[in-house]
């Protein structure tokens, strides 16, 4: 879910929300393997003519109804950040991102994953990257 909260000098302020929640049983009432548990993603972003700001933060709560054989997966919280910038009038096409993720260098597992128990999420990601269309 997105909406426009306001607009201030040709800067829209947006919100997005997004949940998702899956809970999956075997016929015989036992849980199925690596189903992810709860996550909620919550962002705020500017957008204008020349830049777009945004952060947001994504909760991920543990998930302990486990399959046979499965270990219980923490929760973990990340914060992402970047910024982009259009330095060129006539070309829309073309920009210039900054980017941070997991900003507090949480370690994070993915309960899906089969290598969760060996390879946690990438910790901090700061990136600088140049976007262009011909």
């Amino acid at each position: 879910m997105s909406a426009k909260l306001f607009e201030v000098g040709g800067t829209r302020i947006n919100a997005d929300l997004l949940g998702d929640y899956v809970r999956a049983t075997i016929i015989d009432r036992a849980p199925v393997p690596r189903i992810p548990p709860l996550r909620l993603l919550g962002g705020l972003e500017a957008q204008g003519d020349k830049f777009t700001a945004r952060a947001e933060v994504e909760r991920v709560f543990k998930q302990d109804r486990i399959a046979d054989f499965e270990t219980p997966t923490p929760g973990y919280t990340l914060v992402n950040a970047s910024v982009s910038l259009k330095p060129f009038a006539n070309n829309s096409r073309t920009s210039l991102l900054l980017s941070a993720n997991n900003i507090f260098d949480v370690v994070a597992r993915r309960h899906s994953s089969f290598l969760k128990d060996f390879a946690p999420l990438a910790g901090r990601d700061i990136r600088v990257s140049l976007r262009f269309g011909l």
